[in-house]
């Protein structure tokens, strides 16, 4: 589970996946060592059995725009998205747009019609999204059994690639994540942006903030 720790919704997700002895992904709006100390008893137990990650060095405090980029690498992060409660606004949809624009499925939670908090997810749910009642509702959008790992749900990006394109996206992933960092490996610098170039058009890379590329999926491990 990905989520991120600004909002009782998500700090609720990360309790439960620890309860139920799961492993969660925190994605933080400042560095992993600024967490406000109402949170770092939780953040403390989520590194123990997954992990934290921030676009954001050290003891680097959060700045504006950390809630919509967290947002955009949770999106980026999971298989599926789901929007528990929203207004119908475009900050409170930003992460369902951004799972959309990322080609990602994107679930909603209905609630009464006369809630504001269930007016955005009723937007979501009329244009098509998914509709989700509970756990059951999610694994079958996931098409998951309870209890099976959701890494067998797809192959990862490198299955398939050439060992050149594979050697490419993996460094990527290991966070060579701009061209001038690949080609330090020794790699020839118009041969890296060709590269990058096939593979942002298979699909399987984004460019995020500064230029930098992201992998669109997981990755196998080495």
């Amino acid at each position: 589970m990905t989520a991120g720790v600004g909002d009782v919704i998500a700090r609720a997700a990360h309790a439960g996946a620890l309860e139920a002895d799961g492993a969660s992904v925190a994605v933080l709006g400042g560095g992993l060592g600024a967490v406000p100390t109402r949170r770092r008893s939780l953040c403390a137990q989520l590194r123990r059995r997954g992990c934290a990650v921030s676009e954001l060095p050290g003891d680097t405090g959060g700045r504006r725009w950390g809630p919509a980029a967290s947002e955009r690498i949770v999106a980026g992060l999971a298989q599926l998205t789901v929007v528990v409660e929203a207004a119908d606004s475009v900050r409170e949809l930003a992460p369902a747009r951004i799972a959309q624009a990322l080609g990602r499925t994107v679930a909603a939670l209905p609630g009464r019609v006369t809630s504001p908090l269930s007016a955005g997810t009723h937007t979501l749910l009329m244009e098509g999204a998914r509709l989700v009642r509970g756990p059951s509702d999610v694994l079958d959008v996931l098409s998951l059994s309870p209890g099976t790992p959701l890494a067998e749900t797809a192959p990862p990006l490198q299955a398939g690639l050439t060992p050149r394109l594979r050697a490419t996206l993996e460094g990527v992933g290991a966070g060579l994540d701009t061209p001038a960092k690949l080609a330090a490996c020794g790699v020839d610098p118009e041969e890296i942006l060709l590269r990058l170039s096939e593979l942002e058009l298979m699909g399987l890379l984004a460019r995020g903030d500064g230029g930098r590329y992201v992998p669109r999926g997981p990755l196998a491990p080495r």
